[in-house]
């Protein structure tokens, strides 16, 4: 299947680097594989490239100007590549713009579409029904929790069950960072690292201020439950100077309800029972009573593997229709 990835940061990087590595096996077991077919970032739209391994050298040296096509952006790109999947895995943005836009024009294309946008799904919630109508399949395991498979286990395992409640540690930077404070480190020292590691930015408001386990929450929150509940109908109490040692950032998700807040981890021990950059997704239903689910490490590479389950997902259907 031909693939046209939006978006060649650090998951679209690792994208490309897990298609260039699982692709034999992908054949030899299902009879397909990806072909990259163009890459295109804030820079512009690469193509032309022999192989993977070469666009990815480019990337690594700073040349990937000499695969850039000239005179089209990426919109256009969209309405005019041959491709059978969009990958959009460009920055979340307040607006959940150009993402979804891009994800829209795809669509309409007849063009199926994996993200790991989140604001997309903050922004437009009702894209997914928009996939629906336009016949195409829409994938999005990565917005939340990463490589913990959330969408799966709720459209398969708890399909059968009603859900009453969910509730995890959504981010890894700040468990990263509260564990690092927790073997000593200053605060400052603690995020420095996790810069460095690729685990946090610079402005890390978003990730301890609690406003990306907001996001995930809400996407979580919607789909589980079916409402179309908006970014400032969250409880979100955290604050800076909650991130400490002993701490840890917790969501929780009810029908009528989402509340962010730090809390002692002795508290909630099952959902913070993880190392370093860890996340965790506690599911209560009628059925199955409390469970959760736990990854010790997220970030990039986790989120770009969640991407391509998803990308395989799309080709396994494919294949039997």
């Amino acid at each position: 299947m031909k693939v046209f990835i939006v978006g060649f940061g650090n998951i679209g990087t690792n994208l490309v680097r897990i298609i260039t590595e699982k692709n034999n096996e992908l054949q030899q077991k299902y009879g397909d594989s990806f072909q990259i077919i163009a890459i295109a970032d804030s820079k512009g739209v690469y193509k032309g490239f022999k192989d993977n391994e070469e666009i990815l050298e480019a990337k690594l040296n700073g040349r990937t100007e000499k695969f850039r096509i000239k005179d089209i952006d990426i919109a256009k790109s969209i309405a005019d590549l041959e491709y059978d999947i969009l990958v959009e895995v460009t920055s979340s943005t307040p607006s959940g713009e150009p993402g979804i836009t891009y994800v829209k024009r795809a669509m309409e294309k007849k063009k199926h579409v994996v993200t790991a946008n989140k604001s997309i799904l903050v922004q437009n919630f009702d894209i997914i029904d928009y996939a629906r109508k336009m016949g195409v399949i829409f994938k999005f395991e990565a917005t939340v929790c990463g490589s913990i498979p959330v969408f799966n286990t709720i459209d398969n395992y708890y399909s059968k069950a009603k859900i009453k409640k969910v509730s995890g540690a959504f981010n890894a930077t700040s468990s990263y960072i509260i564990r690092m404070m927790e073997n000593g480190f200053s605060f400052r020292d603690a995020l420095d690292i996790a810069i460095k590691e690729g685990l946090a930015e610079r402005n890390y408001e978003d990730d301890l201020l609690g406003i990306d386990s907001a996001r995930k929450a809400l996407i979580l929150h919607n789909y589980i439950f079916k409402k179309r509940m908006k970014m400032n109908e969250i409880e979100n109490l955290a604050k800076i100077e909650d991130v400490k040692p002993g701490m840890g950032l917790i969501s929780e998700i009810e029908d009528s309800k989402i509340t962010i807040k730090y809390v002692e981890k002795s508290e909630k021990s099952k959902i913070f029972d993880f190392n370093g950059a860890g996340m965790s997704f506690t599911i209560t239903t009628d059925l199955f009573n409390t469970q959760t689910l736990i990854v010790d490490q997220d970030g990039p590479w986790e989120s770009a593997a969640a991407v391509y389950s998803d990308l395989v997902d799309i080709l396994k259907v494919r294949i039997l229709e």
